[in-house]
Formats: C-alpha cells, sequence, structure tokens
C-alpha cells in the first residue's frame, strides 16, 4: 500500500508548466530526476514537517529556490535563492543566509481575498473591551 501524500512540491521543466510531485521518499523523487532533470526546484516547506531539504540536499535541479513556507534560511549551500522581500528581511540585516535573498515588491506574503469574500466585520474589541487572539497552526506550536 503506497503511503499517504505528505508534502507538495513543484517541479520546473523548461518550456513545460512542471511537474506536482507527491511521493514520501526523498530518494524516491530524485530517481524521478535521473530520466528528466528539472530545471528548477520550488520546495515551500522549509524546516516544517515532512518538508523536501533532503531532495534540495541531493542537488536534484540545476536551480533550487526557497519560499513563503518557512521565512527563515535552510541552512543549504545546495538551496540558490529565498524569495523574500525588504520589510521582512531588510537589506541592512546582520543574519546571515545560505541563500542569496530575492527581495520582491511589496510583501511576499500578501493575502488577497476570494472576489466573493464577505465583508469585513466589525472589530469584536471594539465591543468587548479586549482583544481575542486566534490561530490557525498546528496545536502543538501554540504555548
Amino acid at each position: 500500500m503506497r503511503a499517504a501524500p505528505i508534502q507538495v512540491t513543484w517541479i520546473g521543466y523548461p518550456n513545460s508548466t512542471g511537474l506536482i510531485t507527491i511521493d514520501y521518499r526523498h530518494d524516491n523523487i530524485c530517481q524521478q530526476f535521473t530520466t528528466k532533470p528539472p530545471f528548477l526546484l520550488l520546495p515551500t516547506a522549509g524546516h516544517t514537517a515532512n518538508n523536501r531539504l533532503g531532495v534540495c540536499a541531493m542537488r536534484a535541479a540545476p536551480i533550487q529556490v526557497t519560499w513563503i513556507g518557512y521565512p527563515n534560511s535552510t541552512g543549504l549551500t545546495s538551496v540558490d535563492y529565498r524569495f523574500t522581500d525588504a520589510i521582512c528581511d531588510p537589506h541592512d540585516t546582520k543574519q546571515t543566509f545560505t541563500e542569496e535573498l530575492v527581495r520582491l515588491p511589496g510583501c511576499f506574503l500578501c493575502y488577497t481575498p476570494a472576489p466573493d469574500a464577505p465583508p469585513v466585520a466589525p472589530l469584536p474589541a471594539a465591543a468587548n473591551g479586549f482583544v481575542t487572539f486566534g490561530s490557525f497552526n498546528n496545536l502543538a506550536k501554540i504555548t
């Protein structure tokens, strides 16, 4: 029985729309690349659970970029670039990165609501007199 899918990684091939791979083992993914190596590997999990850093460490693609899932350095010299912005990573930051930072204009984590989203409701804190915090996160991360 095949293992349940755990992480999606976009792999770009020249002159194509790319390949989405959902596979459990890093070596299986790299094995697929022996016949048709990708042009670009874009894992989005960073150091979060079920990431694809093992595939990046095996240098599966000539260009490897990290983005969005983990807004910090992977620590891997095999990852070439990290998409960020000047807000999250100012030009004068003292932090070091193994990747070359590519600062996107504006904020790289921008949210755009769906066109049919309802209007924003009044701020509950205005009526309650206190702020209520919420998190769409893994419960194990909340302390």
